[in-house]
């Protein structure tokens, strides 16, 4: 009797150990199956959690999980992308602009690419007049880029995309046009 009892007992353990094992099992089983996901950190602070498809000079593609349909920041909306991998890439550092004084952080560009997903802040013009007859074009186009910043820096604008003729000479005087663009 005695002997029935044991073997009965070691038959249960050996059923529990089976099962533990069939459950481990399943558990990797699944866990294998399931999508990896990645963190795009936005550089308002906002966190999206997705597969990341493709990372280029201007967008960043990704796809929620449980989804198909393919997904796109520009590149200027993201801070950086934590990948499951563990491997972070940097992309882009946000640019605090708070008052004018903020001007010199400023960047101006040419570039629609660099602005996509920015809020726009309104219109800017710099312009600059000659000082003395020895004012050259490069001394011009620096004071009305300076003007255009700075006036971008004041509607809380971290970026400016030129627009229409860039530079115009009209009477030796240099004009400068743009939207500013802020992060909202």
């Amino acid at each position: 009797m005695l002997s029935s009892a044991i073997y009965i007992f070691a038959g249960m353990k050996n059923n529990y150990f089976l099962a533990a094992a069939f459950c481990l099992a399943a558990h990797v089983g699944f866990a294998q199956d399931a999508p990896k996901t990645d963190k795009i950190i936005k550089v308002n602070g906002e966190t999206v959690v997705a597969k990341v498809t493709a990372v280029t000079d201007h967008d960043v593609s990704f796809v929620y999980p449980g989804e198909e349909a393919v997904n796109v920041l520009s590149v200027s909306q993201v801070k950086e992308v934590d990948f499951a991998s563990g491997r972070v890439q940097k992309l882009t550092e946000r640019v605090e602009i708070h008052s004018e004084n903020d001007w010199g952080k400023v960047v101006i560009t040419t570039s629609p690419a660099d602005v996509k997903g920015l809020v726009s802040k309104g219109d800017v013009v710099g312009a600059a007049m000659p000082m003395t007859a020895f004012s050259s074009a490069a001394n011009l186009d620096e004071r009305a880029n300076e003007k255009l910043k700075r006036k971008a820096a004041k509607l809380g604008a971290h970026i400016i995309l030129l627009t229409g003729d860039q530079t115009s000479i009209l009477a030796g005087k240099t004009v400068k046009k743009g939207v500013a663009y802020g992060y909202q």
